[in-house]
């Protein structure tokens, strides 16, 4: 028997009309046509990172191999959330009462995808902090509870109702904080990490900023996104908007850290310029420590190797006026260098 046999005469009309389809089924189409945009974004930056990738350890390729099979997975959850309300419920308000397990199993999936690309970044903190674990382990422990407590609040929300789910509060408001520990201490860490590698080098200053913005953001997004959906979820929860903007957290966090792959490339350019370096502007004693130089021209190169990150190389020419360092002086010894992500 289909749920519009079992009301009594009239009930169906009447709870149609008390529907506020602006905020149920039109969240629920909003918020998927927001997911196809993103899931697109996502299948390009994925296209142009294979490209360019030649390079990269095999393990940042299957990462990315994966976190784009989750995000197809992913709208094709979407998807049947949106046939299910959409078409197979059509003219059926009793359906939006009960999530459908695409909607649970949504939960997971997200959570699966946050955990792995918040790893991914545990491992560039740990690798920039040339071991230091301290960063790198909050991340990873804030992160497998975020995990751990999204597999609870699936298993938990099967055979519920939407407003069933209020009892589930406790483990939200879990999720939506170890997640957001997370996400600060990526962004707190990377940042201190990259202010740490400043030289003083012009050009070097500049890629830094860059990557510390591409940082900042890329937190601030997910973030922003995450709080909105929890406040929307403490608040609204007689309505479907707080769904829509999860809808969209996963794939946020997959195009973050897709973006951040495929802009080092543009970011190496900007920092292997020519730094350079008039032999003028030192003494004569210090012109003359330069290894086999003795005032000639020479060209030195300071580099430091990340596998997943951008290269910053300073090159010195002793023959070379620079606005970066007039009135400076610098032994060999004293000029830096530093090794930032992207």
């Amino acid at each position: 028997m289909s749920a519009e046999a079992s009301l009594p005469p009239g009930a169906l009309q009447a709870a149609l009309a008390a529907l506020n389809l602006n905020t149920t089924i039109g969240s629920l189409l909003v918020g998927g046509l927001v997911s196809a945009v993103l899931f697109g974004i996502t299948t390009t930056q994925t296209f142009v990172y294979y490209q360019k990738a030649a390079g990269d350890l095999i393990l940042i390729k299957g990462v990315v191999t994966i976190l784009w099979m989750l995000d197809a997975f992913d709208m094709c959850l979407i998807t049947h959330i949106l046939y299910w309300y959409l078409i197979k419920n059509y003219g059926n308000p009793l359906a939006l009462q009960n999530p459908v397990w695409s909607i649970i199993l949504h939960v997971m999936v997200t959570a699966t995808t946050e955990t792995i690309v918040r790893g991914m970044f545990a491992w560039r903190v740990y690798r920039l902090s040339q071991g230091k674990w301290f960063s790198a382990a909050f991340i990873a422990i804030v992160s497998s509870v975020d995990l751990v407590v999204a597999v609870v609040i699936t298993v938990k929300a099967f055979h519920t109702t939407f407003l069933g789910l209020k009892k589930l509060d406790p483990l939200v408001y879990v999720e939506f904080a170890s997640g957001f520990a997370g996400d600060a201490m990526v962004a707190l860490s990377l940042c201190y990490l990259l202010h740490k590698s400043r030289t003083g080098f012009g050009r070097t200053e500049s890629v830094i900023n860059v990557l510390m913005a591409y940082v900042v953001n890329t937190g601030l997004l997910t973030a922003v996104t995450s709080s909105v959906s929890l406040i929307l979820f403490a608040t609204q929860q007689n309505n479907l908007i707080y769904v829509a903007v999860y809808l969209q957290l996963s794939k946020l966090y997959v195009n973050a850290y897709l973006a951040m792959l495929n802009g080092r490339g543009s970011l190496r350019e900007r920092s292997n310029e020519l730094v350079s370096l008039h032999v003028s502007r030192l003494s004569a004693t210090r012109a003359g420590t330069y290894p086999g130089t003795n005032g000639a021209h020479a060209l030195q190169s300071y580099h430091k190797e990340d596998p997943m990150g951008v290269v910053v190389e300073t090159q010195v020419h002793t023959a070379v006026d620079s606005d970066d360092y007039k009135g400076r002086s610098y032994s060999p010894t004293e000029i830096p260098y530093a090794s930032s992500p992207a």
